[in-house]
């Protein structure tokens, strides 16, 4: 019954809950449903974000759904990593949404249930850098692919906010900080790549566009950021 209760919210708020309008993006169509179902480990994996959803929204049943959230997402671990998936034409796309979507739900439960010790913040870091560059593994080689799929609409929006423009205050003391460390060349410029592109993200989710989600430019960062960084 719990499974039907998260499927049933997932079908009810779709792309919500990733913070964008569902009337906009929807993104269960006929295709990525047939993906779901046939595709385990990402059910899984959609369904674990679902129950930390509401573990977030329901306190009363909070336990229980962090719970099953961490169930879920290992359960799809497992089996991805039994069913060991090429990244190939057909399915790219269901690669890609798995990868995502376990980022997103790790990043989503560390933040929402932060750790207070410096420490521990940047383990949980760490763990969220590395699996976003997964996802950078998989659109290196099917970005092309991805922009024929539903995700069309979604994925240039999320692009077209990282655009370049003039770098604003918030990482301004830091950019100076790192521009005059002693530190190697090239590890400068890995530094500051990152920077200047988190400062990207930060104004991109400041626009308030009718579209867009705050938190996408956001999670688009880890995904674009220099591998070189870790």
């Amino acid at each position: 019954m719990l499974h039907l209760e998260l499927l049933r919210h997932l079908i009810n708020k779709d792309l919500a809950l990733f913070g964008y309008e569902k009337s906009k993006f929807g993104i269960l169509s006929p295709e990525i449903m047939d993906r779901l179902f046939s595709a385990p480990y990402l059910m899984n994996q959609i369904l674990g974000f679902t129950a930390l959803h509401l573990s977030i929204i329901y306190p009363t049943r909070k336990q229980e759904f962090r719970d099953r959230a961490s169930q879920l997402r290992a359960q799809a671990f497992t089996l991805f990593r039994l069913e060991q998936p090429t990244i190939d034409v057909e399915n790219c796309l269901t690669v890609f949404l798995f990868t995502s979507i376990r980022a997103f739900h790790v990043f989503s439960e560390k933040m929402t249930f932060c750790r207070e010790d410096f420490g521990d913040f940047l383990h949980d870091f760490i763990e969220i850098f590395h699996l976003h560059q997964l996802v950078r593994e998989v659109t290196n080689f099917s970005w092309r692919f991805l922009l024929d799929s539903p995700l069309k609409n979604l994925l240039e929006l999320e692009e077209s906010a990282l655009i370049q423009e003039d770098l604003t205050v918030e990482c301004s003391e830091l950019l100076a900080l790192v521009s005059s460390a002693s530190i190697d060349p090239s590890a400068r410029e890995t530094f500051l790549e990152a920077i200047k592109s988190l400062q990207v993200a930060i104004n991109a989710s400041q626009r308030n566009h009718a579209d867009q989600s705050t938190i996408g430019p956001i999670i688009s960062w880890l995904v674009v950021v220099p591998p070189q960084l870790s």
